[in-house]
């Protein structure tokens, strides 16, 4: 058995979710049947905002009404604008605004509360009016505001926006392409805008504000440049004061021959500070400036030369010694620059992409505090581009991929473990382009109300990660382990859910591994778990050498595994274990066509039979022990037929379940025990989903088929978990029947 080379280990995991998806397809059952037990079950697709990246899509610009608050703009591949927004935590897209059509492009946005924003954004096409757009949210309804341009400005652009109390200013440059194109400033009171442009200073023949920022609904600071009739290039500050404006000149940096401000930011009225680019024929320069509210000081910052090509997109001071900036780069293989104002001194440091993302680039940010930033881009990601959240909390940088696009592939559930109202579930998500497509692993997780779904994403050097199996030691402990494809190792990880949030170790291997897997978990107790694995010192090795991990209630180590010649490389790929010292698995043989049953009793584990059979090609076998006499085996039978398998005090035999009247078994795919009895799930030939209740010795005591939704056409089911409470399964419903469609969601089913 060679299952962890790199092209029959991954494959095997998406064969088992693959045959567990053509196994239970079910086409509009419902209803129950003769003698069927009278609580029915509930199917629930699940809303999947978390699958993964969305594809072809990019963020620009970000406000946050708080830590935990935010509102991001960015636009896809086709030229839509977007929001995302962020929540507790949580980033979702959707496209609430008005329709503009195509080729518009962000410039900013300004939040005054979570659901209150104004973004501006502009037409980049070959139309000769409307240019310039303000988009207004009120209440999480976004509209677009109807503005009277001047013909100065028809064909402007708009740069930026800071809004308080329901007042924004928004800043601008008029017509470029105007002998002389004056600045433009916006002040959007309500939803009632007005225009400014104000007079070019003598020898000047055009001006563009590039930022602003207000402390007060009559106190604004414009910052950017002007030219003169010349030909220089000039940084200036505009102070709008009531509705009038005073405008300075800033000094260009010695040795550049043109200087503009790029953003501004003021933590009160003359307490100020920009960022802008100086240069030259052959240079450009980040320059950091403070206003000590009378007169300008300049900064060329120093910077690592891993630090190219750096452009100013935003800046939040915080006093008039305390700011924190975002400045993108030309380098490939980081995605900007933080810069800080400490004092008098300015500084540039570099920020990391996310893992897996290629050529990430960070564009916008937002900064409540110097150690609580939001800061937002993309990334590329199987070939296609995605959103990028990038949080720091003053002393590192966390980058995660966003949220899915409306409409995108939602995924599927392949497995998941409960206890008592606890449940977590697992299964992947498709993305990439057709060209390049790859899976993203999701997780799901329930206290006993709504579901919770995120997405995973692989570790830096990781091209795959992908969750294998789960098991709950009580309802703050439930894990999910993942297999991670690196270009030359395989190894495992532990994601811990605690009943609120997840955490990842990773798990030992025994020394020399070059690849590990974990397929089963079982744990018996709120301080045991167990996972038996194989593993191998040669990626393309057919060697398979058991090992077992444990969990004692703090942390995991790693242990031999004895096992007989008859289970030679092989290892359980299901385990139950209803006691710390006794276990049933079922794995398959190295000619990939018989099951193997193991025992775990005494301290040692026993080969009890491999003689039995698959009973589909899939090979995919479940196992679950009422007690450490009783146990049940779905998908294994001695003739290749459905039936089950039952082992009582140490002896197997196999036996037929009965089947629903008038329905005949087309497969058994997954068993679950509480207590003295199970549940079997099943699929008829008709393709009708059952779940029977059936005693330890294999008699069926009621049955009832699960009911497809009236959102969906199908549903699949592939893994079961029950409790004292109730049984819940796994899968995912699709709206046409085909398993992997994009339109399939992840699915749980519980019984009453």
């Amino acid at each position: 058995m060679s299952r962890l080379t790199p092209s029959r280990y991954v494959p095997r995991t998406i064969r088992s979710l693959a045959f567990a998806s053509a196994a239970l397809a079910v086409v509009l059952q419902t209803g129950t049947v003769a003698g069927a037990v009278v609580a029915p079950w509930t199917v629930t697709p699940l809303t999947f905002t978390m699958a993964g990246p969305s594809i072809g899509n990019s963020l620009q610009y970000v406000s946050c009404a708080s830590s935990t608050q935010c509102t991001a703009v960015g636009s896809n591949d086709n030229g839509i604008l977007e929001v995302d927004t962020l929540s507790g935590g949580v980033w979702t897209m959707s496209s609430p605004l008005p329709s503009l059509g195509t080729d518009y492009y962000w410039n900013d946005i300004s939040c005054s509360d979570a659901s209150d924003c104004v973004a501006v954004a502009n037409y980049n096409g070959s139309a000769a009016t409307g240019y310039p757009v303000i988009l207004q949210e009120t209440s999480g309804t976004w509209a677009k505001v109807a503005v009277t341009w001047p013909t100065a400005a028809a064909n402007g652009t708009l740069t930026a926006v800071s809004c308080l109390s329901g007042t924004c200013e928004i800043s601008g440059m008029g017509d470029s392409s105007l002998a002389k194109s004056p600045a433009l400033v916006v002040t959007l009171s309500g939803s009632t805008a007005t225009v400014t442009t104000p007079s070019l200073p003598s020898g000047v023949v055009d001006q563009s504000f590039n930022s602003v920022s207000c402390v007060s609904t009559s106190w604004c600071l414009f910052g950017g440049s002007q030219d003169t009739a010349s030909g220089v290039q000039q940084a200036i500050a505009t102070v709008d004061s009531s509705g009038a404006l005073t405008t300075s000149v800033l000094a260009t940096p010695a040795t550049y021959t043109g200087f503009t401000l790029d953003n501004v930011s003021c933590s009160g009225i003359s307490v100020c500070a920009a960022l802008g680019d100086a240069t030259t024929a052959k240079t450009d320069a980040v320059v950091g400036s403070r206003w000590s509210g009378s007169s300008w000081t300049n900064s060329v910052l120093s910077v690592s030369k891993s630090l190219t090509g750096l452009y100013p997109e935003s800046l939040s001071c915080f006093s008039a010694t305390s700011c924190v900036g975002l400045a993108s780069t030309s380098a490939t293989s980081i995605a900007g620059a933080e810069v800080t104002l400490s004092g008098t001194a300015w500084s540039a440091t570099s920020l990391s992409g996310p893992a897996g993302g290629q050529s990430p680039e960070l564009l916008g940010g937002a900064c409540l505090a110097a150690n609580s930033c939001e800061f937002v881009g993309d990334a590329q990601v199987g070939g296609s581009t995605v959103p990028v959240m990038d949080f720091g909390n003053g002393s590192t940088w966390v980058a995660s991929i966003g949220s899915s696009t409306p409409g995108s592939p939602k995924g599927e559930f392949s497995g998941g473990a409960c206890f008592a109202s606890t449940c977590v579930a697992f299964g992947t998500a498709p993305v990439g382009t057709a060209q390049q497509p790859t899976e993203n692993g999701i997780l799901g997780s329930t206290t006993g109300g709504g579901w919770t779904l995120v997405s995973t994403s692989p570790p830096a050097g990781a091209t795959l990660e992908l969750p294998i199996t789960a098991a709950c030691a009580s309802a703050t402990r439930c894990f999910v382990l993942l297999a991670v494809v690196a270009p030359s190792k395989i190894y495992m990880v532990a994601d811990s859910f605690n009943g609120s949030t997840w955490t990842t170790q990773t798990l030992p291997a025994p020394s020399g591994a070059a690849g590990s897997e974990d397929l089963s978990l079982s744990c018996p107790s709120a301080t045991s778990c167990f996972t038996v694995g194989g593993w191998t010192n040669k990626l393309s090795g057919n060697s398979v050498t058991p090992y077992k991990l444990s969990w004692n209630g703090s942390s995991w180590s790693q242990s031999t595994v004895a096992i007989p010649a008859a289970g030679a490389n092989t290892a359980p790929e299901a385990l139950s274990c209803p006691t710390t010292a006794f276990c049933v698995g079922v794995g398959q043989s190295s000619k990939n066509t018989s099951a193997v049953i193991y025992q775990y009793s005494a301290g040692k584990w026993n080969i009890l039979t491999n003689t039995l059979t698959f009973t589909d090609a899939g090979q995919n076998a479940s196992v679950a022990c009422a007690n450490a006499t009783h146990c049940l085996f779905a998908n294994v039978s001695a003739s290749k037929k459905p039936v089950i398998g039952v082992y009582n005090a140490g002896k197997i035999t196999t036996t037929s379940l009965a089947a629903p009247a008038g329905a005949t078994w087309s497969n058994l795919s997954s068993v679950s025990c509480s207590s003295a009895s199970c549940t079997v799930m099943g699929v008829t030939t008709k393709g009708a989903i059952y779940a029977e209740n059936v005693s330890t010795s294999g008699v069926v005591t009621g049955s009832v088929a699960l009911a497809v939704p009236s959102t969906q056409t199908s549903i699949f089911v592939s893994a079961l978990s029950c409790t004292s409470l109730r049984c819940t399964a796994f899968g995912h419903a699709t709206a046409d029947g085909t398993s992997g469609d994009p339109a399939s969601v992840p699915l749980v089913a519980t019984s009453a």
